[in-house]
């Protein structure tokens, strides 16, 4: 069985920290230490082009302040 909620994203800053937030989930679950060696995620291939857009957004849209139920 699957559980998913959808969500109406409306903000930019939303939609980024979100991002940010899939991006490192591998890390807070304790899979990898950095997230530019997950292989099976869009990170893996956008830091090698974009890496100082990526990074900016990191710092920008925070991913550990999202509060979603997250306990699988």
């Amino acid at each position: 069985m699957y559980n998913y909620w959808d969500t109406c994203i409306t903000y930019e800053k939303s939609y980024f920290a979100r991002l940010n937030y899939i991006w490192y989930n591998p890390v807070k679950h304790a899979y990898i230490k950095d997230t530019s060696n997950w292989k099976f995620g869009s990170y893996y291939e956008r830091i090698k082009v974009e890496k100082e857009e990526i990074e900016a957004l990191r710092k920008k849209y925070k991913w550990d302040n999202i509060k979603i139920k997250d306990d699988f």
